[in-house]
């Protein structure tokens, strides 16, 4: 850094690996608590050797490099289908290889037929077809010289988003482009000569959007980005609700993306200070039929945290609305048959989309205990919020988490059949404070007796950890895969399909029991923490209604999901 001669001083600042020769980066490194550093020299790459960091994928300078998508980057299922890299000089051509099994494409050669795609001289590749959502691809370039040598690349990776935007909220602005402009509300708006804007006239209802004088500016509660739509809502004179539209001009079609796309996806947040009022959501096609869909949860706009609201194509059109002729999109909050006043408040609208049966990696249910405070844990995906019985908050994996003292706390998040799917994923973040020789459930649906479990995970016998399912009569279990480390945060996740049971630790390391048992649900509660107390700190719990992939398990223990 700068003066300091790094076989004597202690170096903090981060460090750059790069090519002496052509200057490209490679790398940066954080030291993590100084100590004297060596400097080593091999070639035309010089790197500071210090301890606790981690190197990620670095290719010399006879390989491709600067993969377009980025290596492990999320891509707009709109983007183009093309693939860039750049490389040194002297080349005389490309190999492609592209797929959807890592393993596959690292090991293919130019025999391997459906991953190589050919040779080429340009560095850019066109795909044959457009991206599907949720797709995660692979793909390596060879590259070959004008001495006829082969330089193999790398395995580079990007997942394709599993939805299709309809507003995320991103691109207004405080000037010509404001909210207001695209979501109508019940205000009138005076014209704005200099972005070519003329008046506009609102819909008389009790709406307002955005925050005033600047509503992009002072915008701070959002679920995801930097922006989000606030509804204000004011019920108290005729004609007693709150509408506002946006106006799709064209008209949209929504079947065009496939059978698999079919729901409409909706981030909200209220205020548990808003008078409650029932709240809307719907669409209007080209021949003014509309359908209005009520939220399920009439304590909605109560509601301080953020939920997804899933609204099926089937529910959202009933039949009645051509959902290939889309003109507007409707947010009401109150009843538009109303002949009484009703209340006031504000809610927050963000990501709008399009998903495959809500988010494909979305959870049924998912504690992250971030509250900090309190005595309840919030699930941030449905209705299942938890009761805190004795567990304590404390540092967590990430943010806040709760400390269970082994003796009697647990959180207790209920009976709801929809804690019991058929298909399954339970994941969560624990960190033991001993290894015991008993058995005890982290996270479980289980009675008391130990025939009672219809699914858990439980830590024992000198840090050994083993997922069960059952039905009462029969059950299977499945051992991990390695220890725990106590004191140290490990990943655990279970999956649970009609014929076997698979249980990963730290995203990896499947180990899995075939089973033949159909799932049933006795009632017993889903418990953090029990139903006999785990000693440790548990964070970020989730339980999906499907078996995850190996690859979407590794991403949630990388906190890529």
């Amino acid at each position: 850094n700068g003066t300091d001669d790094p076989l004597t001083e202690s170096v903090a600042d981060p460090v750059v690996i790069h090519n002496a020769e052509t200057g490209a980066y490679m790398a940066f490194i954080n030291q993590s608590g100084g100590g004297p550093a060596t400097w080593i020299d091999r070639g035309n790459v010089c790197a500071e050797f210090i301890t606790n960091w981690v190197m990620p994928k670095v290719q010399g300078t006879t390989r491709a490099g600067n993969p377009e998508p980025a290596d492990g980057s999320t891509v707009d299922v709109n983007a183009p289908a093309v693939l860039r890299w750049s490389c040194p000089p002297a080349t005389r051509y490309y190999e492609v290889y592209f797929g959807s099994d890592p393993e596959e494409v690292e090991h293919a050669n130019t025999r391997t037929q459906g991953v190589y795609r050919g040779a080429q001289t340009g560095d850019m590749y066109m795909l044959s077809s457009p991206f599907v959502l949720g797709q995660i691809v692979y793909w390596r370039i060879d590259r070959v010289d004008t001495s006829g040598v082969r330089h193999k690349g790398l395995v580079w990776s990007f997942m394709v988003v599993d939805y299709v935007p309809v507003d995320e909220f991103e691109s207004y602005d405080d000037s010509c482009n404001q909210i207001v402009y695209t979501w109508l509300d019940g205000s009138d708006h005076a014209p704005a000569p200099e972005c070519q804007k003329a008046p506009l006239t609102g819909n008389g209802t009790g709406s307002l959007v955005g925050q005033g004088a600047s509503p992009e500016r002072k915008r701070t509660v959002v679920h995801s980005g930097v922006k989000s739509l606030e509804l204000t809502y004011n019920n108290a004179t005729e004609p007693y609700y709150s509408q506002i539209e946006r106006i799709f001009s064209p008209a949209e079609d929504w079947t065009v993306f496939g059978d698999d796309v079919n729901t409409l996806t909706i981030w909200l947040r209220g205020d548990p200070c808003n008078a409650v009022q029932p709240l809307y959501v719907g669409i209007e096609d080209g021949g003014q039929r509309r359908k209005l869909v009520p939220h399920p949860n009439p304590q909605a706009v109560a509601d301080s945290y953020w939920r997804a609201w899933d609204i099926p194509f089937t529910e959202l059109h009933a039949g009645v609305v051509d959902i290939e002729d889309i003109r507007k999109m409707i947010i009401v909050v109150g009843d538009p048959t109303a002949t009484q006043p009703g209340g006031s408040g504000k809610i927050y609208i963000d990501e709008i989309r399009l998903t495959t049966g809500g988010s494909a990696v979305r959870p049924v249910a998912q504690w992250a205990f971030d509250e900090g405070k309190g005595t309840t844990a919030s699930d941030s995906a449905g209705w299942h919020d938890g009761t805190i019985v004795g567990a304590l908050w404390s540092p967590g994996k990430t943010g806040t988490a709760l400390w269970f003292d082994g003796i009697n706390d647990y959180v207790d998040c209920g009976t709801d059949r929809l804690l019991n799917p058929a298909a399954m994923t339970l994941t969560f973040w624990v960190c033991p404070e001993h290894a015991s020789m008993a058995w005890r459930f982290i996270v479980a649906k289980a009675g008391s007796g130990s025939s009672e479990v219809d699914y858990g995970i439980q830590m024992g016998g000198r840090a050994q950890v083993k997922g069960s399912f059952g039905d009462g009569s029969a059950s299977v279990i499945v051992a991990g895969g390695k220890t725990v480390v106590t004191a140290e945060w490990v990943h655990l996740a279970l999956t649970r399909d009609t014929t076997e049971l698979t249980l990963y630790m730290d995203g990896a390391n499947p180990t899995g029991a075939a089973h033949n048992i159909e799932p049933v649900d006795r009632g017993y509660p889903l418990r953090i923490g029990g139903p006999i107390s785990h000693q440790g700190t548990i964070d970020d719990v989730r339980l999906y209604d499907r078996v995850l992939s190996p690859r979407e398990i590794e991403q949630i223990a990388a906190g890529q999901l």
